[in-house]
């Protein structure tokens, strides 16, 4: 359950083409801004979620009726005032009004935020009277204050270079104690999105068209095409995103190939696969029936980072997969990635056991010898965490 003193208030658009990121459609186009803006609503959501902190999304277009907001189960509210001052002071009033103690307010459009910058916010507001994070352009990606400071909000020039210096210039006036964060970039140019999660969104249609081309070369038993792709993505990350969609292209090759070199790219740093997290979730069904990514799949899901509901739905699609399918390196992998989020999430290991437990009894050498080594797996972690008791 989230902290009852901290709210996280989250300033956001529903995502409808030609009205979000204006001015970053200028520079890569509408239909590329509008995915940018998906990603990172997605993005948003992840370390809103990953804080104690209680969200309450404030829309400033429309409240759909359903969106990936509503299906964590966030509170969403429509923001009402002129402008964007005087929609953060009534939405910073109604928080306080409802007896939250400690309250920050973030937009939707920073891909450098991180939990950790969230948290130490909040943890700053038991100390300070209020804390900012300064935005490379001049404005704020981030302020928050324990009780009602108004004039903050007021006689403002809302997205110009000035924004952060008058703020902090009101906060000084008032004599009130302030911890500033690290200045990061809003995403508002194409400039803005090199370094980032998003970069793969500067790469052309005809660059993405000639990397996944690559890949579709040689039959199912080659691996034609992998390890130059492969060592492309290691050299630059950006290409990353590139390789995933590839993981949706029609042709079955460049399907496969594509997911086992995500599969590869991720081997040692799982956090690469966060900004995926959503859509590998919610194409599990797809994924499930296609032969061509099922090998690389069930590994990529032990690696995510799951939290609530995301964990069952997760666990019994393996489960399913597992039972379903007839090949059996499929099985040993969904084992592996039952056994991957049991050990993060240890409700689940008793019921992992007894599932691998059971393929064993019926199953072949391969997964036989699999299962040996995932239940020695989960007898050494039940081992340490005896010994930590």
């Amino acid at each position: 359950m989230a902290s009852q003193s901290r709210l996280l208030l989250i300033f956001v658009k529903d995502p409808i083409p030609g009205q979000v990121k204006t001015r970053l459609a200028a520079d890569i186009g509408h239909e590329k801004a509008l995915a940018v803006y998906r990603e990172l609503l997605a993005h948003t959501r992840r370390l809103a979620a990953s804080v104690d902190a209680h969200p309450w999304v404030w829309y400033g277009n429309r409240v759909p009726e359903n969106d990936l907001w509503s299906e964590a189960g966030f509170e969403r509210t429509l923001q009402t005032g002129d402008d964007l001052g005087e929609r953060m002071e009534l939405a910073f009033a109604d928080g306080f009004e409802r007896g939250f103690r400690e309250i920050c307010i973030i937009g939707s459009d920073c891909a450098q935020l991180t939990a950790e910058i969230l948290t130490d916010a909040f943890d700053q507001l038991t100390k300070q009277d209020a804390v900012i994070g300064p935005a490379q352009d001049g404005g704020y990606y981030l302020i928050g204050m324990n009780r009602l400071h108004a004039g903050v909000f007021r006689g403002k020039t809302w997205s110009t270079d000035t924004v952060f210096e008058e703020t902090v210039a009101d906060l000084q006036s008032a004599n009130l104690s302030i911890h500033q964060l690290p200045t990061l970039s809003d995403v508002d140019h194409a400039s803005d999105l090199r370094g980032t999660f998003l970069e793969s969104y500067l790469t052309s249609e005809s660059d993405m068209k000639d990397i996944l081309d690559k890949l579709n070369h040689g039959d199912k038993r080659s691996l034609e095409g992998v390890e130059e792709v492969l060592a492309m993505a290691e050299s630059q990350p950006e290409l990353l995103p590139v390789l995933f969609d590839g993981m949706y292209d029609p042709r079955p090759l460049v399907r496969m190939r594509a997911a086992d070199i995500v599969e590869k790219l991720t081997k040692k740093n799982y956090s690469l696969l966060a900004p995926f997290k959503d859509r590998l979730i919610g194409d599990l069904g797809k994924f499930r029936l296609d032969e061509d990514t099922q090998m690389s799949i069930p590994i990529l899901l032990g690696r995510l980072q799951l939290e609530g509901n995301e964990v069952p739905l997760v666990v019994d699609n393996l489960i399913d997969w597992l039972y379903d399918t007839p090949k059996k390196f499929v099985k040993v992998f969904c084992m592996q990635s039952m056994v991957d989020q049991a050990l993060k999430h240890p409700w689940l290991l008793e019921e992992v056991e007894m599932i691998v437990q059971s393929q064993m009894e019926e199953g072949t050498n391969a997964i036989k010898a699999r299962g040996r080594h995932l239940l020695k797996a989960i007898d050494r972690y039940r081992t340490k965490t005896k010994d930590s008791q």
